[in-house]
């Protein structure tokens, strides 16, 4: 019988997430539920090292042995594809996917643009969770932040329910920006905030930030703003199913506006997930920000060779010039690669 780890079934995403970095999971093996919690195969006893890293993640490390059935094993994407791409564009073949709810959604290059039904159906064949396929057509932009996409296999729709550390996230891909890549950073921004703190969130989307920090709110609320009337549609509903009514004022409108007119010094926190152009904010973030100041969550991409260096010295400068006193770089780490050779990164940001 496998060695298994015991966690509540909130943190399991979170735990499948921590295990896979450290090389802890066992994947011949599925992970069950037992009640209230989950029995995630592991491949050997911790060490010491790991389990203070899990811990410290938030991971409790609670050591089970249980008799486990197998995980089926699923063909790879170019096994799947049995040969229907030429030889010469195999190499062109992506080796990921995002997973939206049951939506896959994936990078056509346009070289296999002929092909795109016949990737799409093994998408669907490598991911039996998967219910439709959706290829980018051209990069998200706009002031609402949406991207064209196309169906190429399974089921017509682009619409889909998201879960992660607990939470569930109704959006409608086509009308609203979502990354599923971004999960770690809702839970991990969310466990840094207070329940009594104002947070500000800038530019909310379908609110998955807002929601994870809302959870986690005693006394405090979360202002979520976004100019995008989808997605603040899909909030809404988002509000209500994750049951934090009361804890997040929706405000639709243009971010610099809202905060001039609304909400100029009161936030203990921002959050600023706007990478393209989160940069031409920084000016409001400060004006969120309390007198005595707080923390700014920051997001940018960047194609720099050392991609957290030039985005810290350029943010620091930025917040200076506002007028602010101090500023201190409390942490800062690449969130995921978004293209060859550029990334997406994130500054947590102590303001005074």
């Amino acid at each position: 019988m496998p060695l298994c780890l015991r966690v509540d079934k909130r943190l399991g995403q979170l735990a499948l997430v921590k295990l896979r970095e450290i090389t802890l999971l066992n994947t011949s093996f599925r992970v069950q539920r037992l009640n209230d919690h989950l029995l995630i195969p592991i491949l050997r006893q911790p060490s010491e090292d790991e389990v203070r890293f899990l811990r410290e993640t938030g991971v409790n490390v609670q050591l089970a042995v249980a008799d486990m059935p197998k995980a089926r094993a699923q063909p790879s994407l170019p096994e799947a594809l049995g040969g229907k791409v030429p030889t010469c564009l195999q190499n062109l073949v992506p080796h990921s996917v995002d997973v939206v709810g049951d939506i896959a959604v994936v990078e056509v290059a346009p070289q296999l643009w002929d092909y795109r039904e016949v990737l799409g159906g093994a998408i669907l064949a490598v991911n039996p969770r998967v219910q439709t396929v959706l290829a980018k057509v051209g990069a998200v932009g706009g002031v609402y932040r949406v991207r064209d996409l196309r169906v190429i296999a399974g089921v017509d729709r682009t619409e889909t329910v998201h879960r992660e550390y607990g939470c569930s996230f109704n959006v409608d891909l086509s009308k609203a920006y979502f990354s599923p890549r971004l999960g770690f950073e809702h839970n991990r921004v969310a466990s840094q905030v207070a329940g009594s703190e104002t947070v500000i969130d800038l530019f909310t989307g379908v609110g998955p930030f807002a929601i994870h920090i809302a959870k986690r709110l005693k006394t405090g609320k979360v202002y979520a703003i976004d100019v995008n009337p989808s997605a603040i549609a899909y909030l809404k509903k988002n509000i209500a199913v994750n049951h934090v009514e009361g804890r997040v004022v929706i405000v639709e409108g243009d971010a610099r506006r809202v905060v001039e007119e609304r909400l100029s010094g009161v936030a203990h926190r921002v959050i600023m997930n706007l990478p393209l152009e989160a940069f031409k904010f920084l000016d409001t973030a400060c004006l969120a920000l309390r007198n005595e100041g707080g923390i700014v969550h920051y997001y940018a991409f960047t194609s720099e060779a050392e991609p957290l260096g030039i985005v810290r010295e350029n943010v620091v400068k930025a917040i200076r010039d506002t007028g602010r006193s101090s500023v201190e770089v409390l942490g800062s780490r690449v969130v995921k690669a978004t293209a060859p050779h550029e990334h997406q990164v994130a500054l947590d940001i102590k303001v005074a």
